[in-house]
C-alpha cells in the first residue's frame, strides 16, 4: 500500500507543515504518515494516513482540527462548524474540502 505525505497541498495557504513518517520508533507498528498543517490563521489540521486508522485503508484519511497549541478542538463556538470530533473514513476529496474550509477560519487566538 502507498500512503501519502500530502505533497499536492502546495496550493493551500499555510505557514508550515510537519510530516511524521511512521514507524516513528522501534516499538511503533504503524506504517504511513501523519501530516500537520499550520495555517496563516494559526489553526492546525492533523491528517493521518497510516495502518492504524480507518482499517489501514491507504485511500482513507483521518483529520483532527487543532488550535495553535496543538490541542484537538472538538466543540467550536461557531454553531455552523462541522467539527465535533476527529473525522475518519474520509476520501482525499473530503480532506481537500476541509483544508479549504479551515484555511478561511478566523484567527484562533481566542481558543
Amino acid at each position: 500500500m502507498n500512503y501519502t505525505t500530502f505533497s499536492e497541498v502546495k496550493s493551500y495557504e499555510y505557514d508550515k507543515t510537519e510530516v511524521i513518517t511512521l514507524p516513528a520508533s522501534k516499538d511503533d507498528t504503524r506504517k504511513g504518515y501523519i501530516t500537520r498543517f499550520t495555517f496563516d490563521n494559526d489553526w492546525q489540521l492533523s491528517i493521518a494516513n497510516h495502518t492504524a486508522v480507518n482499517g489501514g485503508d491507504a485511500d482513507l484519511f483521518s483529520v483532527a482540527l487543532m488550535n495553535e497549541d496543538g490541542k484537538i478542538f472538538t466543540n467550536p463556538e461557531d454553531p455552523t462548524s462541522t467539527w465535533r470530533e476527529t473525522k475518519e473514513y474520509l476520501t482525499w476529496d473530503q480532506v481537500r474540502e476541509l483544508v479549504t474550509e479551515v484555511q478561511h477560519y478566523d484567527d484562533c487566538y481566542f481558543i
